[in-house]
């Protein structure tokens, strides 16, 4: 595959993910006396939805009723979110579980803090380093494309990027997606359109 398919699935993922996460988390949640909780008529609405991709009425929504349901592209990327969403690895994502993944990303109020929720999908704290190069192969040529435009002062490349990451730990932690992002700025501006 080549640099510029991976950035467009990249972009693909990161669109679909923006519109898919944003108006989820639009609906789903609020703030409400300081403290977080879920209204009525959002679970409702976010009910109505997870119905109209439930085609076959079996109150679950599996692989195919999701990328129809969102008009997602057959790839990893998707792959990667069902498996997030699918909690109980049967291959369907019950309400319940889609409910649970969405608010997996409340609180996260960094472009780096919202990639490495994204990408540890099971929630165990540290992502592989080859997924996050490979993520970051995808996405750079956008993004170094998109700072270019706007004239942001710092300058790197995708391979600076990679050489960068060499030293760094096999299972990337929260601490490493920051300290990329301070020795990169802009690297995880990616999932901006996401978050």
């Amino acid at each position: 595959m080549s640099l510029s398919s991976e950035a467009a699935i990249g972009i693909g993922f990161a669109g679909f993910l923006g519109c898919c996460l944003c108006l989820i988390l639009g609906i789903l949640l609020r703030r409400h006396r300081s403290r977080q909780r879920i209204a009525v008529t959002s679970i409702k609405q976010l009910q109505h939805l997870f119905s109209s991709m439930d085609t076959d009425r079996s109150g679950c929504v599996d692989t195919s009723e999701f990328i129809a349901g969102f008009r997602m592209p057959d790839d990893m990327y998707t792959a990667s979110l069902v498996t997030m969403m699918d909690a109980d690895d049967n291959g369907h994502i019950t309400f319940h579980e889609m409910v649970e993944c969405i608010a997996r990303f409340h609180g996260c109020t960094t472009t780096h803090a919202f990639a490495f929720t994204l990408l540890d999908a099971r929630a165990t704290g540290a992502v592989p380093k080859a997924k996050v190069q490979m993520v970051l192969r995808g996405v750079l040529v956008a993004v170094l494309r998109e700072r270019a435009k706007l004239k942001f002062s710092e300058k790197y490349n995708t391979k600076q990027v990679m050489n960068f990451m060499k030293d760094m730990r096999e299972g990337m932690t929260i601490e490493d997606f920051e300290h990329l992002e301070m020795r990169f700025p802009g690297a995880f501006g990616g999932v901006a359109i996401i978050w």
